[in-house]
C-alpha cells in the first residue's frame, strides 16, 4: 500500500486559495527573480522551460507543485497565468508515470501557448 499526504479540494477552491495567498502575501512578487534552487519557499520551480512538467512555453519564473497522484498546479508570474490539474491517477496503488507526465506537459503547453 502507498501512504502519502494529499491535497483534497476542488479546482475552484485551490484557485481561490492561491489568489488569496497572492493578495495577502504578494505570492507572485516572491517569484519575480529566478531561484538558484529547484525548491523555493516550499514550491517547485522550473529548471528548463522547454522540458518542464509545467509544459513548454512557460517562463523560467514559473512555480508550482507536483503531487504523487497526478495533481499539480503551476503559476507563471510573467504571463500572470496558471493551471491546475486535480486527478487521482493511481491504480492498484501505483500509477503510469510516463503517461501522466506526458499529459502534464501537453496540457501545460496548451495553457501557456493559448492566446486568451
Amino acid at each position: 500500500f502507498t501512504r502519502h499526504a494529499g491535497l483534497f479540494g476542488t479546482i475552484d477552491g485551490l484557485a481561490r486559495t492561491l489568489l488569496n495567498f497572492d493578495k495577502k502575501f504578494n505570492l507572485l512578487d516572491k517569484f519575480k527573480t529566478r531561484s538558484d534552487k529547484r525548491f523555493h519557499l516550499g514550491f517547485d520551480t522550473v529548471e528548463n522551460p522547454e522540458q518542464t512538467l509545467a509544459g513548454a512555453g512557460c517562463s523560467p519564473l514559473t512555480f508550482g507543485h507536483l503531487g504523487f497522484t497526478g495533481t499539480s498546479f503551476w503559476i507563471d508570474p510573467e504571463k500572470k497565468r496558471g493551471h491546475i490539474i486535480l486527478t487521482n491517477a493511481t491504480k492498484l496503488y501505483w500509477y503510469d508515470k510516463n503517461n501522466l507526465n506526458k499529459f502534464r506537459r501537453e496540457f501545460g503547453a496548451d495553457v501557456w501557448n493559448s492566446q486568451n
